[in-house]
């Protein structure tokens, strides 16, 4: 089986990436702009969803294990 997995950004993603942007501007600018272009990276297609990204420990406890998350480090 060769299921393909499309990443998509939510509203409430959009929102919280800019916030976190916007605060670590405020004392790193450089580090902000790491981010932000971290963030416009291109993510590839996944077949290996749920080796690659881990499930929403929030969401888990809900019983929802359809989403996941990803942490970009900026090193």
């Amino acid at each position: 089986m060769n299921n393909k997995f499309k990443f998509v950004w939510s509203q409430s993603a959009y929102r919280d990436l800019a916030n976190i942007i916007q605060y670590i501007s405020l004392d790193t600018p450089t580090n902000a702009n790491k981010i932000y272009l971290k963030s416009k990276t291109p993510f590839p297609t996944f077949t290996t969803l749920h080796i690659v990204w881990r499930i929403v420990s929030e969401l888990q406890d809900q019983g929802v294990l359809l989403y996941r998350e990803l942490v970009i480090p900026l090193g």
